[in-house]
């Protein structure tokens, strides 16, 4: 496998990025004005893995995963400081906003480990399901640590990330390898014929 990205593989990670802000998006909606007592991060799962999976599985391109991540972070950085240090402060400094803004390309690297390291000998639909668990896995540690590490009272945001966690926890991993299975089916039905 030759080093440089192609122009297929770029448009593919970008396609990916451009309909992971849309689902982060849909999520923020459906949370402020639907589910307020439940964290978007929980209901949208499935849509979360498939969008990050499936262009992952597609290319197998290690990088895919920081490659999909990274609209949404570059966007998201100015608007995290913007809105939680200068408009209302409550992280705990300003460097909070910048590694909020590298969670995402962080999770993206755990599926793109995962994509590398999970054994080739395992079928690829279980490789999906598989590397869906590790990402929403991954997103769930990685937003917890944030949450109780970058503000200055944690509690209204570890308390609204916990909500009734005896549910939404299994809830997000069935969802993670739903949309992991969805992923490796995506791979196989979009892949360039042979």
């Amino acid at each position: 496998m030759e080093n440089r990205w192609t122009r297929r593989e770029l448009k593919i990670g970008l396609v990916g990025g451009i309909l992971l802000f849309v689902v982060y998006m849909i999520g923020a909606f459906w949370e402020l004005f639907v589910t307020r007592d439940m964290c978007m991060f929980y209901l949208i799962g499935y849509l979360m893995t498939i969008v990050v999976v499936t262009p992952i599985m597609l290319t197998k391109r290690f990088g895919m995963g920081i490659l999909v991540f990274l609209p949404y972070a570059i966007i998201g950085l100015p608007l995290e400081y913007y809105m939680e240090w200068i408009l209302d402060p409550v992280l705990i400094s300003p460097l909070a906003a910048i590694i909020w803004s590298l969670i995402g390309p962080v999770v993206g690297f755990s599926a793109d480990l995962a994509c590398r390291f999970i054994p080739k000998s395992l079928h690829e639909r279980t490789r999906g399901i598989l590397i869906g668990l590790i990402l929403v896995t991954m997103h769930f540690l990685i937003m917890l640590g944030a949450l109780a590490f970058l503000y200055t009272n944690p509690i209204p945001g570890l308390d609204h990330y916990l909500n009734a966690l005896g549910f939404t926890l299994p809830w997000l991993l069935m969802n993670g390898a739903f949309g992991g299975y969805t992923a490796y089916a995506l791979s196989q039905d979009l892949a360039p014929p042979r």
